[in-house]
């Protein structure tokens, strides 16, 4: 009997231990997640300004070849290229 309960003891001991590991493994889980959603937001971001910044310049250079095509000079297929993509034709 003594034996027994020595036994259901140390079983009880390595129950909580597990159970406490099994917590800080789950912790440990949602703080991964936390930090991927938090480096996707950046990486979202990121991506967002470079397509702001990429479009921006676009659009002047497609205003600069516009000027130059309502002033009469001649533009290169690449500069009606640009206007198109920019909508200015």
């Amino acid at each position: 009997r003594r034996k027994a309960d020595e036994m259901h003891e140390s079983f009880i001991k390595y129950n909580q231990d597990a159970e406490k590991e099994h917590l800080e493994f789950v912790k440990a889980k949602n703080d991964l997640r936390d930090m991927e959603k938090a480096i996707f937001s950046i990486r979202t971001k990121a991506k967002t300004t470079r397509k702001k910044e990429k479009e921006s310049e676009l659009q002047k250079m497609a205003e600069d070849l516009f000027e130059k095509f309502k002033n009469g000079e001649q533009l290169t297929t690449e500069d009606l290229l640009i206007l198109q993509k920019a909508g200015l034709l």
